[in-house]
């Protein structure tokens, strides 16, 4: 069962499902359905997150027991960021709160992909036309221990039809993206992907949308949220039309909750 609530404003409504988690409703881009995550070419170009898989799947590692390649810590607080603490497109992040590095990535069929900080109205615009991929994301800069924390807060709103927000563990991310902090090898587990939760359908007024950990999964070679070694959080947008499927969302208020 699911009901509508009442968000921050009368117009705003979020869903909330049976198993408690906020969502919002799916729409299609065209007739055909957008590529499952780690089915995508991972050779087009350097997208973290996406499932990539070896030549050879034996060596897996699974469970839960993998070395994390940093030292967890605890969060100052909740916050993540509300973009009014982003010195420029690369860096982000205040000195009594979370810092890191944002970044996008698509796939070779994706040539129109940008993200953008309004500075005025302090959220970040995310814009383009998405042919197979295309993300854009925010790295930390330590490995964030999150335990203290139900799930992810973010406000969504604008035009995207097959959106999905990936959350980068230690464990799960593949170390060959150049993250010191990551240490998913592929030629040893077959696989790396990192867990996700299916966002349904963008709307177009701004909407409060809390993802509780519990509700991720897909992650290899550990399925699940490790909640004491994330090291980054991504938007990823798909579309299985030929025909591409247009992106303009605002993502505003990321905090833990």
């Amino acid at each position: 069962m699911s009901i509508l609530v009442p968000n921050r404003h009368p117009s705003q409504l979020t869903l909330l499902t049976s198993s408690g988690a906020w969502l919002l409703l799916l729409v299609g881009c065209g007739a055909s359905e957008p590529p499952p995550l780690g089915t995508l070419d991972p050779n087009s170009t350097t997208f973290p997150g996406v499932s990539v898989t070896g030549s050879s799947g034996s060596g897996g590692t699974g469970g839960t027991g993998m070395t994390v390649a940093c030292e967890p810590e605890a969060p100052p607080s909740a916050y993540i960021s509300d973009f009014s603490d982003w010195a420029n497109m690369t860096s982000w992040g205040a000195s009594d709160a979370l810092t890191g590095k944002s970044f996008k990535y698509n796939g070779e069929n994706t040539t129109t992909w940008a993200f953008e900080l309004d500075a005025a109205l302090q959220n970040m615009h995310v814009t383009g036309t998405v042919m197979d991929y295309a993300g854009f994301g925010m790295s930390f800069d330590i490995c964030v221990d999150a335990t203290a924390f139900t799930g992810i807060q973010f406000d969504l709103w604008g035009t995207s039809t097959s959106t999905v927000f990936q959350i980068q563990t230690s464990e799960d991310q593949n170390k060959a993206y150049d993250d010191p902090k990551a240490v998913c090898d592929v030629a040893v587990s077959g696989e790396c992907a990192i867990p996700a939760s299916r966002i349904q359908t963008v709307m177009t007024e701004q909407t409060t949308v809390q993802l509780p950990f519990a509700d991720f999964s897909g992650g290899v070679p550990v399925s699940t949220v490790s909640t004491n070694q994330l090291i980054g959080l991504q938007w990823q947008f798909e579309c299985g039309n030929a025909e591409g499927c247009p992106v303009d969302v605002r993502i505003d208020n990321v905090t833990f909750y």
